[in-house]
C-alpha cells in the first residue's frame, strides 16, 4: 500500500533510523577521514567480488553489517524492519587514525527517525598531530603485558582543571593532546604542571570467557550505553568511563609539559 502517492504509481519508501556523525574532539568537528560503522555482533557473509581470490573456495568468511557512508562525511542507517533494540555500532579505523569504539544506543521507537548522534573518536597511534601541538604519546603496561582500552585523563596540577583526554588502542598505548587553553593568558606557567590518569576495568578480562577472542581483534573492546538524551552526550562524547573502569595508586603522575612538543612515558597499571 502506498503512503504518499495514489496507488497507481510505484512507490518506493526509504527511512532513516539513525544518522551517525563520527566527531574528532581535537578539531572538535566531523571526521573527514573515512572509518567504519558496523552493526557489532552481525556477521553476514561477505561479498563475491570482495572476496580474496586466493583464499580457499571452502571458507566462508564474514564480516559485520556496515553502516553506509555518504559524501558529507557522515554514515545513515536505514530502517529495515529488521533493527534489534538497543543497537549496537561499532566504530574502527583501519589506518589507526582513530582508536576503535563500541556503543550501544536505546532507541524508544527506530520507527520514528530522524534522529543524529556524535559519537566522539579519540586520537590513535597514527593520528596527524597539528604543528604547535602540546601532549604524550604513552603506553599502558598490566602485569607485564599491555593493556587494552585504557582510559586517560589530564588535570591541570594548581587548579585540579582538566585540561585533555585520551583512549588506549589494543597495544596499550594512547595519544594525548592538551586543550589548547591549558595554559593561557595570566596563567602561563612553564613547564606546566599536569597530573595523568589511567583508567582500566578493576579485572583483567580473560580471553577463555570470551569465546570468539581468537577471531574478533575487539572481543574486549567495551560497550558503553547511550541514550538519545542530554545523558546520553557525555558517552557519546567519551566523557564517562566504562563500567568498571577504575584508576590505580601507581597508574597516575604528575608531567611537566613545554610549550610546543610531546613527551613519552610509560604507565604501569598493576
Amino acid at each position: 500500500m502506498n503512503e504518499f502517492l495514489p496507488s497507481r504509481f510505484v512507490e518506493s519508501v526509504r527511512r532513516l533510523a539513525l544518522g551517525i556523525e563520527p566527531t574528532d574532539p581535537i578539531v572538535r568537528s566531523r571526521i573527514g577521514h573515512p572509518v567504519d560503522v558496523a552493526i557489532d555482533g552481525t556477521p553476514r557473509a561477505v561479498p563475491g567480488h570482495l572476496r580474496d581470490r586466493s583464499a580457499s573456495p571452502w571458507d566462508e568468511p564474514t564480516v559485520l553489517a556496515r553502516v553506509g557512508r555518504r559524501d558529507t562525511c557522515r554514515h545513515s542507517l536505514l530502517f529495515t524492519g529488521e533493527l534489534d533494540e538497543p543497537i549496537v555500532l561499532r566504530l574502527q579505523d583501519p589506518t589507526r587514525r582513530y582508536v576503535p569504539r563500541r556503543i550501544s544506543i536505546e532507541m524508544p521507537n527506530p520507527m520514528l527517525g530522524g534522529r543524529q548522534i556524535r559519537p566522539v573518536l579519540y586520537p590513535g597511534a597514527a593520528y596527524g598531530v597539528p604543528a604547535g601541538a602540546v601532549g604524550m604519546r604513552g603506553r599502558i603496561e598490566r602485569d607485564g603485558e599491555p593493556m587494552r582500552w585504557a582510559r586517560v585523563e589530564a588535570r591541570r596540577t594548581v587548579d585540579d582543571l582538566l585540561v585533555g583526554r585520551a583512549h588506549g588502542d589494543e597495544f596499550g598505548e594512547f595519544l594525548l593532546l592538551l586543550d589548547p587553553a591549558a595554559s593561557r593568558g595570566a596563567d602561563l606557567i612553564l613547564p606546566l604542571e599536569v597530573a595523568v590518569a589511567v583508567f582500566g576495568p578493576d579485572d583483567a578480562p580473560d580471553p577463555d570467557d570470551f569465546p570468539d577472542s581468537s577471531e574478533d581483534p575487539y572481543w574486549d573492546l567495551p560497550v558503553e550505553n547511550a541514550t538519545l538524551d542530554a545523558d546520553g552526550e557525555a558517552v557519546l562524547g567519551g566523557l564517562e568511563l566504562p563500567a568498571g573502569y577504575v584508576s590505580r595508586p601507581n597508574s597516575s603522575r604528575e608531567v611537566e609539559f613545554s610549550w610546543s612538543g610531546l613527551v613519552r612515558e610509560q604507565f604501569d597499571f598493576s
